[in-house]
């Protein structure tokens, strides 16, 4: 699971991190982005981004839905940790 965003423009440009695009994520919450201006950088993004699109897997609901117990055990006990992440 990757929760970073991932923006590149015109093959020059990247910006990378966990804020999304709004002033809440950089005002309250705090995240934060690198902009790069880069193209051998910007090139390697990309790169990398159609790596991981080809290794990936779309979930479906009822996919979901039926993940294994073991996974659902690990998400709830997960969930007291997640104010400190």
């Amino acid at each position: 699971f990757i929760h970073a965003k991932l923006m590149t423009v015109d093959g020059s440009f990247s910006s990378i991190g966990t804020a999304n695009m709004d002033f809440r994520s950089f005002d309250q919450n705090f995240e934060v982005n690198a902009l790069i201006y880069d193209r051998a950088v910007t090139q390697k993004l990309n790169d990398d981004f159609r790596i991981d699109m080809q290794n990936s897997v779309q979930l479906s609901l009822e996919m979901w839905e039926k993940r294994p117990a073991i996974h659902k055990i690990r998400e709830s006990v997960s969930r007291i940790f997640s104010p400190l992440m």
